[in-house]
């Protein structure tokens, strides 16, 4: 009886141990797959049910989101398409964003669109100033020219020292020359301001934006470009607005001026975030990466604020010093079981995008060049020549044409894993993402199922050895196989038994029990040290 009991308890500790890891398996599966389903079918019968007849924002992102991953979104397409007014969304640079955004990824020509919302550029700020930097490595006085405007401004540079030679309302430069002072003579700078750089020896070049005590530069090429731009909203510049505008830009290959005010007027998660997909420069990372809360994951502990400082990283590919998995948890934390969050279209179709929704596959590009007959034009342009011709050049892609990796796009059958130079480095995911500084791949709610069900596998053991197994060790139930029969006496041969030595103990129910109990802790020990294993 007391091994029988022994080995029921073991298979009954051991089977609870398995439910219970079994049971965090689905858990695990409930919370992640199976809610992210949940949530792209919650987004997809939203958007057909109502025939996609929802705002240009709305219709974009939900596009976004779930074109990525297969579903049929040609009803959003063509209703984005109705909405289109001329070449915007109701003139509105948010809905206009979005659904360039969206239509591009899609496949549409929106070179249209594109233009206007450049346009919508304006002037973002009229304080601050504007420095050109030229510096040479030579110890001789190098003679450098600056065109702007169609006007020349001649200056000498020993070192970094400028010498002005004209024109001659130029205070003393020293070593930076001010381009409001010297070269716009007292105006307000524009939204974009172009400054061609021409030297008879090697010169750095540089535009440096001060503000207040911030200097930083701005841009190092040539011509020197200065960024002044924001994009409005009733009130003025607007940093939402000039982040979705100048975000999108980038992603489509327009042009934006936005990241000097951004930098110096959108000091938040959101605005360093767009700044980061903008420029890819590691300083808004660092800054971005600094305020998350690694207590729970989230950034100003805000469902919204948490999703948008993901995005940046998510375009760049780049979680490193990210605690990835936290800032995933506290987003789950606020899903419906419906599958949504908030039950909002805009919120749901985002954070699918940014977290879950592959890109869509961009088209293959156009490789030739077609002329009407009869234009002047050469037949044989490549389409990247085109411009010679104008909009007389349309360009194609033969129907056997294989795209080379490396060419600049992302074709038909390549991916972040193929190739890597056109579509980008692939984002690590989540299984390769641990929590930094932790070093675990586990929640801690995981291990807290674990313990809460191998306490409860133990206090079901003790009751079941308590009821029937410690009362009864040694001892026979009557009413089995008859009436108990008496015990047989020691003198029924007539003979009295003489033991040698000492007497012999009997084995008390005491004794029992403590064998017992030691076998028993043997053999949770060694289920431990399964567990372990």
């Amino acid at each position: 009886m007391y091994k029988r009991g022994k080995v029921i308890i073991l298979v009954l500790f051991l089977f609870l141990l398995v439910g219970s890891v079994n049971a965090i398996n689905e858990t695990n599966i409930t919370t992640t797959t199976n809610k992210v389903d949940l949530a792209y079918d919650w987004l997809y019968e939203q958007m057909t049910s109502s025939n996609w007849n929802k705002n240009p924002s709305e219709i974009s992102l939900a596009i976004l989101a779930l074109g990525g991953e297969g579903y049929d979104v040609t009803g959003g397409i063509d209703k984005l398409k109705d909405l289109k007014s001329e070449n915007n969304w109701n003139n509105d640079i948010k809905d206009t964003s979005l659904a360039i955004l969206a239509l591009d990824a899609a496949g549409n020509n929106m070179s249209d669109e594109i233009e206007w919302l450049e346009e919508q550029h304006k002037r973002a700020m009229t304080g601050g100033n504007w420095y050109l930097q030229l510096d040479t490595p030579s110890s001789n006085a190098v003679d450098c020219r600056l065109t702007y405007d169609d006007s020349d401004y001649n200056f000498v540079i020993n070192d970094s020292e400028i010498t002005q030679i004209s024109p001659d309302y130029c205070p003393d430069v020293s070593n930076w020359i001010d381009f409001a002072i010297c070269i716009k003579q007292d105006e307000n700078v524009n939204f974009y301001e172009e400054i061609g750089v021409n030297c008879v020896a090697t010169v750095d070049s540089s535009i440096i934006y001060q503000d207040d005590i911030e200097y930083f530069i701005v841009d190092e090429g040539d011509p020197l470009i200065i960024e002044n731009g924001c994009f409005y909203s009733q009130s003025g510049c607007n940093c939402d607005y000039t982040g979705y505008a100048g975000w999108i830009l980038k992603e489509v290959g327009g042009d934006s001026y936005v990241n000097p005010y951004m930098r110096t007027k959108c000091k938040e998660v959101k605005g360093y975030s767009f700044l980061y997909s903008m420029s890819k420069d590691r300083f808004y990372f660092d800054w971005v990466k600094d305020k998350q809360n690694l207590d729970d994951g989230s950034w100003d502990s805000n469902l919204r604020t948490t999703y948008f400082a993901l995005l940046g990283l998510k375009k760049n590919g780049d979680f490193s010093g990210i605690n990835l998995n936290k800032a995933k948890e506290y987003l789950n934390y606020y899903q419906k079981e419906d599958g949504s969050w908030n039950q909002n279209v805009e919120d749901t179709a985002f954070i699918l995008y940014i977290l879950y929704s592959g890109d869509f596959r961009q088209p293959a590009p156009s490789i030739g060049c077609s002329i009407a007959d009869g234009d002047e034009c050469e037949s044989d342009l490549n389409c990247n020549d085109s411009q010679k011709c104008g909009a007389l050049c349309t360009c194609y892609v033969p129907s056997n044409a294989t795209v080379p990796c490396g060419d600049g796009y992302c074709g038909v059958g390549e991916s972040c894993g193929s190739c890597s130079d056109d579509c980008g480095t692939c984002p690590p995911t989540p299984d390769d993402t641990s929590p930094s500084g932790d070093g675990e791949d586990s929640s801690w709610v995981k291990w807290l199922v674990i313990i809460l069900s191998i306490l409860l596998g133990l206090a079901i053991i003790y009751y079941i050895y308590m009821k029937y197994f410690k009362g009864n060790l040694g001892a026979k139930k009557p009413g089995f196989g008859g009436p108990k029969q008496p015990p047989k006496s020691p003198f029924k041969m007539g003979r009295q038994r003489v033991s040698m030595g000492q007497p012999r103990q009997p084995i008390t129910s005491s004794r029992r029990e403590e064998a017992m109990e030691k076998e028993l802790e043997e053999s949770l020990k060694k289920a431990k040290d399964m567990l372990k294993k």
